[in-house]
């Protein structure tokens, strides 16, 4: 479901989740199940601030290369992350040549749907 703002912002996600308590924790409780949920709360409009080094971790990435996954991931084009690096378009396509190889993606949408769906830029 999404919840509105007052402000003109876009209205936030949120999730809820039932969980399912495990059969020997269930044993240790005296009053049986407790009903117990997770609220999970997305702000579309929250700058998304990737960790840099779980991205090396979780891909092999060396910290170059994190740093322009990082900024791709925040929605930017090559030419905007290159500038922000202040690197030349050929080595912004290095960097995207080369993270694509190490992630086994071809696309740099499919690139961004990887990272996006690890938790690199979970906190």
């Amino acid at each position: 479901m999404t919840i509105s703002r007052p402000s003109v912002r876009r209205p936030l996600s949120l999730l809820v989740v039932p969980l399912c308590l495990e059969y020997a924790w269930r044993q240790l409780l005296t009053a049986g199940e407790i009903p117990s949920a997770i609220i999970l709360i997305g702000d579309p409009e929250a700058e998304l601030a990737p960790d840099t080094g779980e991205l090396q971790r979780c891909f092999a990435l060396t910290p170059a290369e994190a740093r322009f996954a990082s900024i791709l991931m925040a929605g930017k084009r090559l030419a905007e992350a290159a500038a922000e690096l202040r690197v030349t378009m050929h080595t912004a396509r290095t960097h995207l040549k080369r993270i694509l190889s190490k992630t086994g993606t071809r696309r740099q949408g499919e690139l961004i749907h990887l990272l996006l769906g690890s938790f690199a830029h979970v906190r």
